[in-house]
């Protein structure tokens, strides 16, 4: 295991990666979480329980998450991604209140919302460049799962994904943001997703 990676403390919080940590850029090495860590299952009840909302939670397959978006895309256009998003963003910012709750801090949002999407099975998000304390931040998100079942598309197709970072980061850096999808895998060429989350 890389000297860089940090133990998961007071909740699924990743401390943060210091100048001096030889990890590359400003990405933060998320190996310590497990989909153990996140979830538990009841066999006897078939109950899926998140332990870090202590919530009950469901799986939801790509593929039908997939026919679920182009669905509603045929039956209300561009509405219906408008609605995706602002799902998202719902959702993120429920993330957020638990994670101010914990006691999150701005400097380890990144490192708690990438260690809450690998043990999601969202995908591997990183900070690639910038930082929310300074309003400016690109993340990227490998193996992405809102687009993995999508047939290729012209234009970045991950808008739940977006809100959940534009919620997330309203709640716990405290001032509005403007998130944009620049890259997917949906569409030809992207090898992974890319979002910038901007603050006006």
């Amino acid at each position: 295991m890389p000297s860089c990676v940090r133990s998961i403390e007071r909740g699924f919080r990743l401390k943060s990666l210091s100048a001096t940590d030889t990890c590359r850029g400003p990405s933060v090495v998320v190996e310590a979480i497990r989909p153990s860590d996140l979830i538990e299952f009841d066999w006897e009840k078939g109950i899926f329980t998140n332990k870090w909302s202590n919530t009950r939670t469901f799986l939801f397959g790509v593929a039908g998450f997939a026919n679920l978006r182009e669905d509603l895309h045929k039956r209300y256009y561009d509405t219906a991604l408008v609605l995706l998003h602002d799902l998202g963003a719902a959702f993120g910012e429920n993330l957020g209140r638990l994670g101010l709750k914990r006691g999150l801090t701005v400097d380890e949002l990144p490192s708690t919302m990438a260690g809450l999407s690998l043990a999601g099975g969202w995908g591997k998000l990183t900070l690639a460049s910038g930082h929310p304390s300074t309003g400016n931040s690109v993340y990227t998100n490998d193996n992405c799962v809102f687009c993995s079942a999508m047939e290729k598309k012209e234009k970045p197709s991950c808008e739940f994904l977006g809100g959940v970072l534009k919620g997330f980061t309203e709640v716990v850096v405290g001032r509005p943001h403007v998130v944009e999808e620049i890259e997917c895998l949906a569409t030809n060429g992207s090898s992974t997703c890319r979002f910038t989350v901007l603050a006006p």
